[in-house]
């Protein structure tokens, strides 16, 4: 066979076989880029429902009366001293909770809600006081503590995974096996 024939050959094949790689080395990245697009949004809705039930728990401890004994020096001033700005919509954030956030915070969720159905609701600084005759009932301090505690592990959890997603390295989409085995073999370094 002559010579230039073989080279032609050996360079077409070549470069086939380089687009081919190229070629699924590019769709790889193309849906790797889309999950993890994918994956960012869902993370932002989940952060966002996280805040939204941080807000809301701490709105039920100040209605209930059971407030933390002790400040949490890794917890922002403002959790501690602002009050209520508007009541919580339980519903609304029980089935954004349900969409988004991971089996640990809905179950913790969940014994959080058990508990503190349990626990009869003061009055707020803002209603109306009782009349003398019909004051609030008082409430019992060991339901008051189960609920207490139960928020408390809600929102550790929460804490935990939004500090976990924070600090997590990701890592960049990079081509398939062969390609990267095949640009680690030439030298080429991510």
């Amino acid at each position: 066979m002559n010579p230039t024939v073989v080279a032609a050959a050996i360079g077409v094949g070549g470069t086939v076989i380089v687009g081919v790689a190229g070629f699924g080395a590019s769709i790889w990245n193309t849906r790797r880029t889309i999950a993890n697009d994918h994956e960012k949004r869902v993370w932002d809705r989940r952060a966002d429902t996280y805040l939204a039930m941080l807000a809301a728990v701490r709105s039920r401890q100040i209605e209930k009366g059971s407030l933390p004994d002790s400040v949490d020096p890794t917890i922002s001033d403002a959790y501690y001293h602002a009050g209520p700005s508007e009541a919580p919509d339980w519903f609304r954030l029980e089935a954004a909770m349900r969409a988004f956030a991971s089996p640990q915070v809905l179950w913790a969720m969940e014994n959080s809600s058990r508990a503190n159905a349990r626990v009869p609701s003061r009055r707020g600084p803002g209603d109306p006081p009782e009349p003398a005759d019909h004051p609030d009932p008082p409430v019992p301090m060991e339901l008051l503590a189960e609920a207490r505690s139960a928020d408390d592990a809600l929102v550790v959890q929460i804490r935990r995974e939004l500090q976990g997603r924070s600090q997590a390295q990701e890592q960049p989409p990079g081509p398939p096996g062969l390609v990267r085995s095949i640009l680690l073999r030439a030298g080429v370094r991510r």
